[in-house]
């Protein structure tokens, strides 16, 4: 007879925040992100994603994140959201500039990547994300720019 050790917490998916107001991008993206067997929150703008983040609920273990959003834009929201905190953080936008990608290194996003966002970069990014020790250590190899 085989007994279930329950002293041991079941695994859970990690979950990621999808934050693009675009409602065709991110339910795409969210799908997308769910067959690869991620748990996934959407949300339209910033605000409610921090919300949700300081609501006591599960945070996130990765956050992808438009630039552009209504309210505050996606480097502010990730400041908020608290960088360094074992949250990996993905950046997109449809305006990716050097200096934007600079900004997004400095605030310490994990990956830049310019849209239209190619899934298997995007999945390569997050699994990198979830995989280094210090998510947003721009030391570990950020790249100058993912097309």
């Amino acid at each position: 007879m085989q007994t279930i050790d329950s002293s041991k917490p079941e695994a859970r998916p990690p979950l990621v925040f999808v934050i693009e107001d675009d409602d065709i991008q991110r339910r795409g993206l969210s799908r997308f992100l769910k067959r690869e067997g991620f748990n996934v929150r959407e949300f339209a703008d910033g605000e409610s994603a921090l919300e949700d983040a300081h609501s006591g609920r599960d945070g996130p273990d990765l956050v992808v994140c438009d630039y552009k959003l209504p309210g505050r834009n996606g480097l502010e929201v990730m400041k908020e959201m608290g960088a360094g905190r074992g949250t990996g953080f993905i950046l997109i936008s449809a305006y990716l500039t050097d200096a934007l990608n600079s900004e997004a290194r400095t605030a310490g996003f994990s990956s830049a990547l310019e849209k239209p966002v190619s899934l298997e970069l995007l999945l390569k990014k997050c699994k990198a994300a979830m995989g280094s020790g210090q998510r947003t250590d721009a030391a570990r190899g950020f790249p100058e720019q993912d097309k």
